[in-house]
């Protein structure tokens, strides 16, 4: 079975436990809460791709959403330049930052999405 993350920002409607029964025993669905503002406009920006891009001429299934979001992922990280990124993709940037000596390299965090969870690493 699929599972289906509701992803919010903390928000105090999202903490209610009307919702949180709703949401999560009722519908089982899983959790997600960004820790941070920031976070939320990665999901948020990724979810506009989604709806705007892919899902408006489509059927909205499971299947659908699941291999729309399977592509949008690579798409986001490996194929799209990013203004904030001086115009490199994530993985790009993220290469470029590995390989830069301990001299060169700014403090920095970047969040490495595994299992459908933004996982924090320091580089």
């Amino acid at each position: 079975m699929l599972d289906t993350i509701f992803h919010s920002d903390k928000g105090g409607q999202y903490k209610a436990s009307s919702f949180n029964v709703l949401a999560y025993e009722t519908l089982k669905m899983r959790g997600s809460m960004c820790e941070y503002a920031q976070q939320n406009a990665y999901v948020e920006r990724i979810q506009g791709i989604i709806k705007h891009e892919y899902l408006d001429d489509m059927k909205i299934t499971p299947e659908n959403c699941t291999r729309v979001a399977k592509k949008v992922k690579g798409l986001y990280n490996k194929e799209r330049p990013h203004l904030s990124l001086n115009y490199l993709t994530p993985h790009a940037y993220s290469q470029e930052v590995q390989n830069m000596s301990t001299s060169e390299a700014k403090e920095m965090s970047i969040y490495n999405w595994t299992d459908g969870y933004p996982q924090k690493e320091q580089l």
